[in-house]
């Protein structure tokens, strides 16, 4: 996650914490940009070890980073900075949500977080 989609989540998550104190929000850690130990694959490519393990407890590539519960089965948030693009993967997950009856939604403002977030309490996602 670049810095700009960083300051954007925790900003995220700090208003949804006051505005919603009852609710659940969770990040998931994104394990293609863990840091620490690498280890060199059979293709050549250096990835984290943190990264690695994260990948065998069960972490997917390209879910989003963060969501809530409410009425729908849950909803899905995908922090983007303005000119931010969805990766391969992130694309792949929005496809399944979409398959499966989840809300999926970017956003690239704190403003457009509050809407969405208020739509799904409300049922009008």
């Amino acid at each position: 996650m670049r810095h700009e989609e960083s300051i954007l989540q925790q900003n995220c998550v700090t208003i949804f914490k006051l505005k919603y104190p009852l609710y659940l929000i969770i990040s998931i850690k994104n394990s293609s940009k863990m840091g620490g130990k690498k280890i060199r694959c059979k293709n050549g490519k250096e990835i984290p070890l943190e990264a690695i393990i994260a990948k065998k407890e069960g972490v997917l590539a390209g879910m989003q980073v963060l969501f809530g519960n409410g009425t729908y089965n849950s909803l899905f948030i995908e922090c983007k900075s303005k000119k931010g693009k969805q990766s391969e993967e992130q694309i792949m997950f929005e496809d399944y949500c979409n398959r499966n009856k989840f809300k999926y939604v970017i956003i690239r403002t704190v403003e457009e977080f509050l809407n969405e977030v208020d739509k799904y309490f409300k049922n009008e996602a």
